[in-house]
């Protein structure tokens, strides 16, 4: 549809106006929406705020590597051979071995990034170092040592189905397409579209996905894979291999906020290195061999942090029975990046907020958001733009307790956000501006 103002670039914004119990609708391009006054939600990213934000995120340089001093570059790794200069350089560990061979330098970062180096959430105990008996445990393990007696049968729900055309992914395969969140059953799900929980978990001994090798890789997913089928929460997981998907098929997953662009490998040309995969289940799903080896997410309709925190931390628990994750008594889960390490969670809702974009409130509403922890970023999270007045809103850095992030969001600037949102939409004099297209893409 080409703008209705120009006649030339195409409409990307519907600028609706109600005057004197008449409505008019006008579609616009960003250029001809601007000169009408209408602030679009992509120039905040690109304002001084925007700006701002964005280097608190990122860190600069090598992210958090660039916080530590170079005093100590040829520090090495004995296990995975990384030396602090590389994690300076790239802001990436190579191993959970990392933390014990930089502890020092690691120390004062996370009391840097978080105030304290000290994990204050739930404590982990790896499969064999529970005291007593867990009935949990023994029934998962026992359900593993049967899918393993079984071997000559193949119980893994293939991505890679015939297909009806090149490209083109049988959506059947995705419980509701994969996308239940935009059914607009939840609270408040006229203001916030939906409600995203992340844990990231590594597996012990194995090198990070930056470090790891090809077989690494492959031994990980097969680990997780046995340990999802052991598990009644994503014993049905349907799982994909992304290094075996065509590029169309990855964007698909990708636009349904089920993987990230990096995993999805649409930043480069080349297919994502063997071992890259998901595995969801309902709206449960688990990321493989991403910058983690695992991303557990969870995504609901509106704004229901606690549901979807249940249901992910289930399916840790599950997951961490069976696989021993990487963690350390004093810094928590570790992570490739340590400023993910402690908790591993992030909470995010995705929030829209047309109105305060068009009165040009929203620098406001969101200046408060870093003093409390939090911080925005566009659609499709880190890196993407502002998209229909879509933001992405969780907190910047794992909370020291699993739950302070959910309540923190509730409580602070989200919530905030949430009723001023409610407040504008619900204003007679203002437009409602939305993008042309729905924000979620066609099915292909």
């Amino acid at each position: 549809m080409l703008c209705d103002n120009c006649k030339e670039r195409d409409a990307i914004i519907n600028l609706t106006q109600v005057e004197h119990d008449s409505k008019v609708t006008l579609h616009l391009c960003e250029q001809c929406a601007q000169q009408k006054g209408v602030e679009t939600g992509g120039a905040v990213l690109k304002s001084p705020l925007g700006n701002f934000l964005g280097a608190v995120v990122k860190g600069g340089g090598g992210g958090a590597g660039a916080l530590v001093p170079a005093a100590g570059d040829a520090l090495r790794c004995p296990a995975c051979g990384s030396t602090l200069r590389d994690f300076r350089d790239s802001g990436r560990l190579g191993c959970d071995q990392c933390y014990a061979s930089f502890d020092s330098h690691l120390r004062d970062l996370l009391r840097r990034l978080h105030g304290s180096s000290q994990h204050v959430g739930e404590r982990y105990e790896a499969p064999g170092e529970r005291g007593g008996d867990d009935p949990r445990s023994r029934l998962l393990e026992l359900k593993a040592q049967l899918r393993r007696a079984v071997e000559g049968e193949n119980f893994e729900r293939r991505a890679a189905r015939p297909h009806s055309g090149v490209g083109v992914m049988d959506l059947s395969l995705l419980p509701d397409g994969g996308m239940r969140w935009l059914d607009a059953s939840g609270p408040k799900s006229t203001i916030v579209l939906s409600t995203r929980i992340r844990l990231a978990r590594n597996v012990r001994g194995v090198p990070f996905s930056q470090r790891a090798k090809d077989t690494d890789r492959t031994t990980v997913l097969e680990r997780v894979s046995e340990a999802a089928a052991s598990s009644d929460r994503l014993a049905a997981a349907v799982a994909f291999h992304l290094d075996k998907m065509d590029r169309p098929e990855r964007q698909l997953l990708h636009e349904r906020h089920l993987v990230s662009k990096e995993l999805a490998g649409l930043d480069r040309e080349a297919r994502p290195r063997p071992g890259a995969a998901l595995l969801v289940q309902d709206q449960v799903g688990v990321m493989v061999n991403e910058e983690d080896h695992l991303r557990l997410h969870g995504m609901w309709s509106g704004f229901d942090l606690e549901d979807a925190y249940a249901a992910v931390e289930a399916v840790d628990a599950d997951l961490g029975r069976l696989v021993p994750f990487a963690f350390h008594p004093e810094f928590g889960y570790l992570t490739s990046c340590p400023t993910n390490a402690g908790t591993g969670l992030r909470a995010s809702v995705l929030i829209h907020l047309p109105g305060l974009v068009l009165t040009k409130e929203i620098n406001k509403a969101l200046q408060g958001l870093s003093q409390v922890g939090l911080t925005f970023r566009g659609l499709y999270g880190e890196g993407s733009e502002v998209v229909g007045n879509f933001f992405q809103m969780s907190n910047d850095r794992p909370p020291r307790e699993n739950r302070a992030a959910s309540y923190r969001i509730r409580r602070t600037g989200t919530g905030r956000a949430v009723e001023n949102g409610a407040r504008g939409s619900g204003r007679q004099d203002l437009a409602c501006v939305r993008p042309a297209e729905a924000c979620a893409p066609a099915v292909v």
